[in-house]
C-alpha cells in the first residue's frame, strides 16, 4: 500500500556535530576542496573515460598496470561494450582476451563482469541519484547511459525526473535527456550549490524519499540552512520509507556534521 503525503525536510549545519566530527564537517570539506582546486587547477584523471562506469572499469584494469597501458586498451573495449548491460552479458573468456595485456586478466574480467551484473540487476535508479548528488557536490558533469535498461519499463520515470530537476535547480545545472522514457542523461552542473527554500511535487505516488536521498547530501555542503517541501509517496514498496530516512539516513548525515529533520503532513 502506498501512502501519499507531503514531506518536509529542514537542513542546517550543526555546530555541535561539526565540533565532534570536525574532520568530516561540511565547512572543512569545502576548505579542502578549495585548497585542492587552488593547488591543482588543471588536475585531471589519468585514466581516459567519458562516464562514471567507464572510470570504474578503467580503475579495475589499472591494478598492477600502468595508466598508459589501460588507456590503450579501453577505447576499443568501450566501443565493443559501451554499457554495463554489455559487460554483464559478455563471457569470461571473451573479456579475458580483450584485457589480457593489462595483466591479472582473469581476476579483472571476473570483477568487471560481476560489477556490471550487480549494477544492471540491483541498482537501476540508484546509480542515477548517486551520480546527481556527486556531480552537484563536485561540479563535475556526467553522462549516464542505459538507465534502468532491464526494467519492464526502461528509462526515466516521473520520480527520476523530479530528482533530476531538484538537483539541477540546486546547482544550476544544464540537462539533456531529462524526459520520461529517456535512457541517456547528460548533467552539467555549475560549481556553486544554492541553499534556499525549495518545493517539488512528484505529481504521482512516486517516492519522495528518493528525492531526499538525492538533495540532502548536496544541501549539506551549502553554507546556509535550506528548507525542502516534497509532495508524493512516502511508503512505497520499491523505495526506502520515511522511517528509514529519519532513523538511518539522517543520523548518518549527522555523523558528518549535518543537522536535518523530516516531518510528514497529510
Amino acid at each position: 500500500m502506498t501512502k501519499t503525503k507531503k514531506t518536509k525536510a529542514k537542513s542546517k549545519p550543526s555546530k555541535t556535530a561539526a565540533r565532534k566530527n570536525s574532520h568530516t564537517s561540511p565547512a572543512r570539506m569545502k576548505e579542502i576542496f578549495a585548497a585542492l582546486d587552488k593547488m591543482f587547477p588543471q588536475a585531471e584523471c589519468a585514466l581516459t573515460h567519458h562516464n562514471a562506469f567507464q572510470l570504474l572499469v578503467a580503475t579495475i584494469l589499472s591494478a598492477q598496470c600502468t595508466d598508459e597501458r589501460v588507456n590503450k586498451v579501453t577505447p576499443g573495449l568501450f566501443q565493443k561494450f559501451p554499457s554495463p548491460k554489455d559487460f554483464a552479458a559478455v563471457s569470461q573468456e571473451v573479456l579475458e582476451n580483450e584485457i589480457r595485456s593489462t595483466g591479472f586478466f582473469r581476476n579483472k574480467a571476473r570483477s568487471i563482469i560481476g560489477a556490471s551484473q550487480k549494477i544492471v540487476s540491483d541498482f537501476g535508479g540508484q546509480v542515477l541519484r548517486t551520480a546527481l548528488s556527486l556531480a552537484a557536490i563536485t561540479g563535475k558533469p556526467f553522462v549516464l547511459k542505459n538507465i534502468r535498461g532491464k526494467r519492464s519499463t526502461p528509462g526515466l520515470r516521473q520520480q527520476h525526473l523530479t530528482c533530476i530537476e531538484a538537483a539541477a535547480e540546486i546547482c544550476n545545472a544544464a540537462v539533456d535527456g531529462g524526459h520520461i522514457g529517456s535512457s541517456i542523461l547528460t548533467f552539467r552542473p555549475d560549481k556553486h550549490i544554492i541553499p534556499g527554500h525549495y518545493s517539488w511535487d512528484i505529481a504521482t505516488a512516486g517516492s519522495t524519499t528518493l528525492v531526499l536521498q538525492t538533495v540532502l547530501p548536496v544541501l549539506a555542503m551549502a553554507d546556509r540552512t535550506s528548507h525542502v517541501k516534497l509532495t508524493g509517496g512516502t511508503h512505497n514498496p520499491m523505495a526506502p520509507p520515511v522511517d528509514f530516512i529519519q532513523q538511518s539516513f539522517l543520523p548518518l548525515l549527522a555523523g558528518m556534521g549535518f543537522s536535518s529533520a523530516v516531518h510528514l503532513e497529510r
